[in-house]
Formats: C-alpha cells, structure tokens, sequence
C-alpha cells in the first residue's frame, strides 16, 4: 500500500473518531462531503473498490435527504466503509492467540502507533535491517501480542 493510500485511510479513520467522540448528531451535508471526498481521492490514487462503494453510498445519501444522522446509523449505513479502512486490524482471534515463534537468531519488535503512516514507515525501516516487526495501531492487539 502506498503512502497516499495510507493517509486517505487514516484521515477517514480520523473522521470516523472525531464522529464517535462528539457524540452528537451529524448533519446530512457533512456525510455527503465525507463520502465525495472519499470517493475522489479513492480513484486517483488506487482505491477504487472504496471509491466505487462511496459513490453508491454518496447516491443513497442523496436520494435520502436526511437531515442528520445519529452516529448509530451512521455506522450501520458506512458499515463496507469501515471495514475497508480498518482492513489491516481485522484479525481472527486465532491468528491473534497464535503463539509467535521467536528466534534467538532474529531481532524481535513489537510496534504501536495510532498513526498508521508512521507505523508503516518504522515497519518498513526495522524490517529492512533485519528485525522481525509486528505492528498495530490498537493497543489492545499489542496487549495480547506481547503477554503471548
């Protein structure tokens, strides 16, 4: 994934906490504006499965003319959006329980960082001096990662 991917994830990432967090009602413009945002970016940099998803939820956001939404629904009606931005922490909890074959032979690290360009890049750099690098951005998945 490239670096202009990983950043429109994050910023839609962003937006979805910064909804979560007001806890208030949001206004049918500012979905709109969301998903028009999302939906242009998406093509031009690669993610067109995602831009193609925002258009048809940009159309129904139209049709709709809902005044505002409660972050309830709006998580329902964004439901294939979050899954898409938040692809890389979805994880079985098999693979998560699996225990992690440690050699004495490879240097080992565990990477934490709620933002997710940084965390790619220190992957990236770790790994290519030959460390053996598991990242996330949730603290709980690190949690477990670590005490297994």
């Amino acid at each position: 994934m490239d670096k202009y991917q990983i950043a429109l994830l994050a910023n839609v990432r962003k937006q979805l906490q910064e909804w979560t967090d007001q806890n208030e009602e949001i206004p049918h413009e500012e979905v709109y504006r969301f998903l028009h945002s999302i939906s242009g970016t998406s093509a031009t940099i690669g993610l067109n499965y995602l831009g193609d998803r925002s258009r048809e939820l940009m159309e129904a956001v139209e049709k709709n003319q809902k005044k505002t939404w409660n972050y309830a629904e709006l998580n329902t009606f964004l439901l294939d959006i979050i899954k898409i931005c938040y692809q890389d922490e979805i994880q079985s909890v098999e693979d998560i329980n699996k225990p992690i074959e440690i050699s004495e032979q490879t240097a080992n690290v565990l990477l934490v960082d709620d933002d997710l360009s940084m965390l790619m890049y220190l992957k990236e750099q770790f790994e290519k001096q030959g460390w053996y690098v598991l990242a996330t951005a949730s603290k709980e998945k690190a949690i477990t990662l670590f005490t297994n």
